[in-house]
């Protein structure tokens, strides 16, 4: 018998990886479940990489969903951008958000 994989949605996700304390508990929660995610919304992504403490969690969260965003606008994906501490942080989240264009960054 053959058992179905669960999908996560955004929000289980982020409640999982919230129920760690150090950002290296949240970072091996969401890359135990990453795959299984279906979708993020921007919105939800900056809920999540906001959980991290540290600009380096913050970009291996964001990297290992960025390509779940369905859509997100060039408002959102400042807003993410801003998340980060330092300037070669910012400059990695948006070469991360940029790589993701074709997958629904929009103008707005």
């Amino acid at each position: 018998m053959v058992s179905k994989i669960k999908e996560f949605t955004a929000s289980e996700t982020i409640n999982l990886v919230g129920l760690f304390h150090f950002d290296d508990g949240r970072l091996k929660s969401l890359q135990a479940v990453v795959s299984k995610i279906k979708e993020f919304t921007a919105s939800e992504a900056i809920n999540l990489v906001e959980l991290f403490h540290f600009d380096d969690g913050r970009l291996k969260s964001l990297q290992a969903v960025v390509s779940k965003i369905t859509e997100f606008t060039t408002s959102e994906a400042i807003t993410l951008v801003r998340l980060f501490h330092f300037n070669d942080g910012r400059t990695k989240a948006r070469q991360i958000v940029e790589s993701n264009k074709g997958n629904g960054l929009s103008g707005n």
